[in-house]
């Protein structure tokens, strides 16, 4: 009786699946430039998840758990304003929901009128 009950209890447990990771990806651009080395964070009810942008000013969470973000930026060390890009409209143009297992795609803006210390030849 105790060798049924234990085997359906870890059956149990077993067949809890957890909700497959989604995916966001973009790019943070100011001045029409895509920009490198901008520190995108995601802040959500299921954690924070930073990533620094790369070549093209390319972001990329590849494990992010289902759920709405937040998204900001930092550079060189300085939050600095943003929004998704064609999400000025919406309530809030910096929220973006991540579906299980999807893969998104967002673009961030950073204002024109934001000082971030770049020379438009940079």
């Amino acid at each position: 009786m105790f060798l049924a009950v234990a085997l359906l209890a870890v059956s149990a447990i077993s067949c809890h699946k957890e909700p497959a990771p989604g995916k966001l990806v973009g790019d943070v651009t100011y001045k029409d430039k895509q920009i490198v080395g901008v520190d995108v964070t995601l802040t959500g009810d299921n954690g924070t998840f930073t990533f620094t942008t790369i070549t093209d000013g390319y972001f990329y969470f590849n494990t992010l758990p289902p759920g709405d973000y937040i998204v900001s930026c930092r550079y060189n060390g300085k939050e600095v304003d943003s929004y998704l890009k064609n999400y000025e409209k919406s309530e809030n143009p910096s929220k973006v929901t991540i579906l299980e297992g999807e893969l998104h795609s967002r673009n961030v803006l950073i204002p024109d009128e934001v000082d971030m210390g770049i020379e438009e030849d940079d």
